[in-house]
């Protein structure tokens, strides 16, 4: 995605003054996570008791807040089916020799594939001037396809836009060859963990990952043939030999839900400004006889949570927007951005009604005081809006572009790959050495719990930010539709 000046795609805005309305208060912000992230929750994985609890919660929450039920049914929740996939055997057999270093899930409990012809479609690319699936038929075949991003492609489509490209092309198996290096007996615990879709997405028969090692002994011209894919002009290659694969999985279909809360707009035009933030986190994440089992997901992303409520809570003192307001806290954003993936499969406004998301994501990590970054900077028109409301607050405001290495790593990625202006604002994201810091330690663990490793200073001036953002776009003279 090009990072695109503002100031090219700006149409001359309108810029009121919205009222400067009451400060949200960190101990609001705490009486949620205090909920959502103790262990009564269990950590709020997607499918378990924890989870319940805490979509409970949250539609009450969003209720007290002054919103009413926005899913399409009219209540309050959008129910999701999601499969959730664990490997168990893998038997793969080119000719008669056994290969260990695989690892796949079938589309079945038991798949099996029979002396299938094998071809490497180098990243699995079709666009951007490529076409790496060209000149090879590929119905019933197994291919094989390495990760990552070609040489000099700035932007490469994601896996799962792969994925869906060759399944498309009725193949039989996709095998990735690893990046990691480290040997594979070390990549066992992340070969053997659980992986979660969508039940609605269509998946080939089997798919699955293969070492290095795997690879040069399946294609012996492995360092020529990575070689070649860096480039454009690079095609499918046969390889030699026929492929059979016995694949058994644990299937575990489950349910989950967003919750989406809305306060309707005084205009009848239809057009909204979406709030949303993930309320999933990793459940009961170490093993029996660990001293704290629960990763607790304080900080990522109860905080998000509170601050999306308390949000919701101060708008709803000022006057009526003019558009909607629609909040969303996803599901399964931990297994990959799935509940969003979801909502825009099916929106309860239309896509191209949406004139802004503000996306609220591990925000409870930077005290007050901290610049304003935008995670998404130069790739929507909302820049100039958030930036003359950090400094109408009286914040400094960062203008670089170093947050944006978080964008692809939140909902609203999704939003932006549909055609929906979407950034994270605040200063978790100006401060990257704090951030990382995070990342590195607390995060995705067991100390990210209510305590100190929660700072609500940052997270309430945000959230300050949040609405002081919002009066400006649910106003169609402050802030016109694209």
């Amino acid at each position: 995605m090009n990072h695109l000046r503002t100031a090219l795609l700006l149409p001359l805005l309108v810029v009121s003054t919205p009222s400067i309305t009451a400060p949200i208060r960190e101990a609001a912000l705490a009486r949620h996570i205090d909920v959502l992230a103790s262990d009564a929750y269990e950590g709020r994985k997607p499918g378990t008791p924890g989870a319940i609890k805490a979509v409970t919660y949250i539609a009450g929450a969003f209720r007290d807040a002054g919103l009413t039920p926005g899913a399409a049914d009219g209540g309050w929740y959008q129910a999701i089916a999601f499969t959730e996939r664990t490997p168990v055997t893998t038997d793969m057999r080119v000719g008669t020799r056994h290969e260990a270093e695989v690892t796949a899930t079938g589309l079945d409990p038991q798949v099996r594939i029979a002396n299938a012809p094998i071809v490497f479609a180098g990243y699995g690319i079709v666009g951007q001037g490529r076409d790496d699936l060209a000149g090879v038929a590929l119905t019933g075949a197994v291919v094989v396809i390495r990760s990552g991003t070609p040489a000099g492609m700035a932007q490469a489509p994601r896996t799962a836009e792969r994925i869906a490209t060759l399944q498309a092309r009725g193949v039989a198996a996709i095998l990735t060859v690893t990046s990691a290096t480290t040997p594979w007996a070390d990549q066992t615990a992340q070969r053997t963990r659980p992986a979660t879709t969508l039940a609605t997405v269509r998946r080939p028969s089997v798919q699955g990952t293969m070492s290095q090692a795997a690879f040069r002994r399946l294609a012996p011209n492995a360092d020529a043939l990575l070689a070649a894919t860096d480039t454009a002009g690079f095609r499918t290659v046969p390889l030699p030999g026929r492929m059979s694969l016995t694949v058994e999985t644990t299937i575990r279909p489950f349910t989950s839900w967003n919750v989406i809360g809305r306060r309707a707009g005084t205009a009848a035009m239809g057009q909204a400004v979406l709030f949303t933030g993930h309320w999933d986190h990793l459940g009961i994440c170490r093993p029996e006889g660990a001293t704290d089992r629960i990763c607790n997901g304080a900080v990522d992303n109860a905080s998000g949570i509170a601050s999306m409520i308390e949000t919701a809570r101060e708008l709803g003192t000022g006057a009526k927007p003019v558009r909607d307001e629609v909040f969303i806290a996803t599901t399964a954003e931990e297994l990959g951005l799935l509940g969003m993936e979801a909502w825009a499969d099916a929106p309860t406004v239309p896509l191209t009604d949406v004139v802004a998301a503000i996306n609220v994501d591990t925000v409870a990590i930077a005290p007050r005081g901290l610049p304003v970054a935008i995670v998404g900077r130069g790739l929507t028109r909302l820049d100039r809006v958030v930036d003359r409301a950090a400094r109408r607050l009286g914040r400094k405001v960062d203008t670089d572009l170093e947050a944006n290495a978080f964008t692809d790593r939140q909902d609203g990625a999704v939003l932006v790959r549909r055609g929906v202006p979407a950034v994270m604002i605040g200063g978790s994201f100006s401060d990257l050495k704090r951030l990382e810091a995070f990342l590195g330690s607390v995060y995705h663990g067991p100390a990210d719990a209510p305590g100190k490793s929660v700072v609500l200073g940052g997270a309430a001036e945000d959230a300050d930010l949040t609405v002081a953002v919002a009066r400006t776009l649910v106003d169609p003279a402050a802030y016109p539709a694209r």
